[in-house]
């Protein structure tokens, strides 16, 4: 979910085409996904005059594909992840256009996307995306 201004401007939830191998590889392909949708509509913003000063903020629930975007050494448990999703870590560690903030997975309003959840959680994260009362 991309949020302008703290508009929801764009929402994408599709099937990750690979096969991860962990909870972390998953996270990190998905913030890479993220990131590239966000790098997007910098340039956009950027074309119509409005500059963007500092990073944008990605809200990542799993503290591990954060540590993993920030260190640039390469672990055993990752080295096969590809690395066009090293995209990512460019990012934020290369041109700091992007910053993953931890977030808790209870707050994470994407799961509403991709999670099965219950009403309640359902409604909240719904009203808080498109500012419901």
């Amino acid at each position: 979910m991309v949020f302008v201004g703290g508009n929801l401007v764009a929402c994408k939830s599709i099937l990750q085409r690979i096969v991860a191998l962990s909870s972390m590889e998953a996270e990190y392909i998905a913030a890479c996904e993220a990131a590239k949708e966000v790098i997007w509509f910098r340039r956009v913003l950027e074309d119509l005059g409005f500059p963007q000063g500092g990073p944008t903020t990605i809200w990542e629930d799993n503290r591990s594909a954060i540590c993993f975007s920030e260190n640039p050494h390469d672990h055993s448990r990752s080295k096969h992840i590809d690395v066009r999703y090293h995209f990512l870590r460019q990012h934020t560690m290369d041109f700091k256009t992007i910053v993953l903030r931890a977030i808790g997975t209870k707050e994470q309003l994407a799961d509403m996307l991709t999670k099965n959840t219950d009403a309640l959680t359902f409604v909240k994260h719904r009203n808080k995306a498109f500012h419901v009362k």
